[in-house]
């Protein structure tokens, strides 16, 4: 597991104490990312004057955080436009509730509290809710900040560690301006509202700390005929996400003295068509492009139930969709790389605290650190 340093370590503790305690937290995310600030803050404790604060001086779009379970046992349906796009970063917006009884008309602060109490209570009745509503509906992805580094997430995840109803109440800070605060004004708003600030990546180490989420199946080893010294091992990993498993192809031979060389095959039809050639004992092509990369470890994940299917043709590590690592600057922002915090422990799992990337690669180095695996250059 990964080292978080004191500083992180000692701020998600106290947004877990202060949100045990009812107060918000202030989370903002990385600057490649949203690059904004929301205030966060558990559901089981909105009040009508915390509800006041995140509508008066957050200003943004009051939404409630919740787990998918909860979703599906409220049996609220996505929000949805037929041949329409979703959003960029994949936040998944339910239809819009209030509830149908002791409220006015649910806007007031003291109508959504009471919505917001309401929807996030395991035991709440879904006939007791009534939509569209004024409050808004986030479902969290079922692995946290691990799985979707958002806001969303965090607000289950915090809820989740302070030992609270895993169900988060958030609202983006926007400045004077009329647009989201940035960091230098997210530091402000904090210091001014004396509200703890907390980065999702300091989530993400924090989980990756205390929390074991892969752990080894199987491992098989593989002799390259073309180079009879050349050996392989894949390891295989389980991991605490639904369906997502994980598997690493290892050199057994490598300079001790060098981080290895790691290349990422993060599209899951690929993923799982290298697996399976590797299973089947058909990776003659998959060995000589690692020599040709010089390459000491590959990635894999896919979905469970792609593990075995069948393939036309073998996949490359060349193709952009596989490897998007290789001259991949012009791809949209959510097709490029980001190792998860799974492929990081398996990492650590391998010994692997370290590794290299190719000079066309570092543009991904700020995403792979920021996951704890230090980059060094190729």
């Amino acid at each position: 597991m990964t080292s978080l340093p004191c500083s992180s370590m000692k701020q998600v503790q106290q947004a877990l104490s202060d949100l045990a305690r009812g107060q918000p937290v202030l989370v903002f995310d990385d600057e490649t990312r949203e690059n904004e600030g929301d205030l966060i803050l558990a559901a089981q404790h909105a009040t009508p004057e915390a509800i006041n604060f995140m509508i008066t001086h957050g200003k943004g779009l009051v939404c409630l955080a919740l787990t998918p379970s909860q979703i599906n046992h409220l049996g609220l349906p996505l929000m949805e436009w037929p041949g329409h796009e979703r959003p960029t970063l994949g936040t998944a917006f339910t239809v819009s509730i209030g509830s149908k009884s002791e409220v006015t008309t649910g806007i007031s602060a003291a109508d959504r509290a009471h919505t917001i109490r309401l929807a996030s209570d395991p035991k709440c009745n879904p006939d007791k809710l009534i939509c569209p509503g004024h409050i808004f509906p986030l479902r969290a992805q079922p692995g946290g900040v691990i799985q979707r580094a958002g806001h969303t997430e965090s607000a289950v995840d915090l809820t989740r560690l302070a030992g609270l109803t895993p169900a988060g109440v958030t609202c983006e800070v926007i400045d004077e301006h009329g647009v989201p605060a940035r960091t230098t004004a997210l530091r402000s708003f904090a210091q001014k509202h004396q509200l703890c600030l907390v980065t999702v990546k300091d989530l993400i180490y924090y989980r990756l700390s205390t929390e074991k989420l892969v752990w080894p199946t199987q491992q098989t080893p593989f002799l390259d005929l073309q180079e009879e010294q050349t050996r392989w091992v894949l390891h295989e990993f389980d991991s605490a996400l639904p369906d997502i498993s994980l598997a690493a192809l290892v050199r057994t031979q490598k300079e001790p003295s060098s981080p290895p060389l790691c290349l990422f095959s993060i599209d899951p039809k690929g993923s799982a068509a290298l697996y399976t050639l590797l299973k089947r004992g058909e990776a003659s092509t998959l060995f000589q492009e690692m020599n040709e990369y010089c390459a000491d470890i590959l990635l894999l994940y896919k979905n469970k139930s792609d593990a075995h299917r069948g393939i036309s043709s073998p996949p490359s590590l060349a193709s952009d969709s596989l490897s998007p690592l290789s001259d991949s600057s012009s791809i949209d922002p959510t097709k490029r790389i980001q190792i998860s915090g799974l492929e990081a422990q398996v990492l650590r799992h391998l010994s692997s605290s370290q590794i290299r990337l190719r000079e066309k690669e570092q543009v991904f180095a700020s995403e792979v650190e920021s996951l704890g695996i230090k980059v060094i250059g190729s």
